[in-house]
């Protein structure tokens, strides 16, 4: 990283960006504003559309629409990858670069169809390495980049980033359809949870946001292990409350146990009955836990 920024600065970015939206009922029609001219922002485009899968390095903002991934570089010492997305609110995500406990990026996608009938893309930049933001919206396949140039630091308020879903198309009547079998259930989901987001000693569902996972009986859960220090996902129960490493009477219960693990790690389990299954980091007890509720 070119320039690193304390854990002060990503709180006044995050509040800066709401302050954007909140600071009047609507923008001007057109409005786009950036912090700096280098900043470069691609002509929208178009891709296919589709759902939108998260992933380590794919974040899915405002109800899952808006795919968000990020690509870096650093021209001077010949290195370049991709951002590791940590989700933060429905709307809001993070990325890091170089290393979990060093935030780079905070993006976040605003629904404002009901000022101007466009979706807004807001992000905060706190490193001047070069990087690129593909944002694409899978609903209707646009797709608008935001391109940083190397040694350039700024962030950006694009309230005319993406428009609204196109209407349907209209039919005409046509007769009574013909009564079809019940649709078998869909295929088997994975849902993500990273383990030890940003640092801190906690387990964050992607869709949820908090420690709390909800499925259905045959989906997957698969925890992304994102630091250098040492957790685990394991069954089991805690009676007490930790204020310190494995901590608050945690007792495992056999379901299942990744053991210690750090990153680029991932663990697995498939659920195939229904029910309430509670876990905790064999690391830090009952600080660290998290429920899966499987559904029918």
């Amino acid at each position: 990283m070119m320039t690193s920024f304390s854990g002060l600065f990503k709180a006044l970015t995050i509040v800066a960006l709401s302050l954007l939206t909140a600071a009047s009922p609507g923008p001007p029609a057109g409005t786009e504003a950036a912090a700096s001219s280098s900043v470069k922002v691609a002509a929208e485009q178009t891709a296919a559309a589709g759902p939108c899968f998260v992933d380590a390095t794919t974040l899915c903002l405002n109800g899952g629409r808006f795919k968000v991934q990020v690509a870096w570089s650093v021209p001077d010492q010949g290195t370049s990858g991709v951002g590791t997305g940590v989700p933060l609110t429905g709307d809001t995500g993070e990325f890091w670069f170089f290393s979990s406990n060093n935030i780079e990026l905070v993006i976040k996608v605003v629904d404002g169809t009901a000022f101007n009938g466009r979706f807004w893309v807001f992000y905060g930049a706190l490193s001047n390495v070069e990087y690129t933001i593909t944002v694409t919206d899978t609903v209707t396949g646009a797709v608008k980049t935001f391109f940083n140039p190397f040694n350039s630091l700024a962030s950006v308020a694009d309230t005319s980033a993406f428009g609204g879903a196109p209407a349907p198309t209209p039919t005409s009547p046509g007769p009574t359809p013909t009564p079809t079998p019940t649709p078998t259930p869909s295929a088997s989901t994975t849902r993500i949870v990273n383990v030890g987001a940003g640092g801190a000693t906690r387990f964050t569902d992607t869709v949820t946001g908090t420690s709390s996972t909800s499925i259905r009986v045959g989906d997957t859960v698969q925890w992304n292990f994102l630091t250098s220090s040492y957790h685990s996902t394991t069954s089991g129960s805690c009676t007490g409350v930790a204020d310190y490493y494995n901590d608050g009477g945690c007792t495992p219960d056999g379901k299942w146990d990744s053991g210690q693990l750090v990153s680029p790690a991932t663990y697995s389990k498939r659920f195939t009955t229904a029910g309430s299954f509670r876990y905790y980091c064999t690391v830090h007890g009952a600080m660290m836990i998290g429920t899966v509720d499987v559904n029918p």
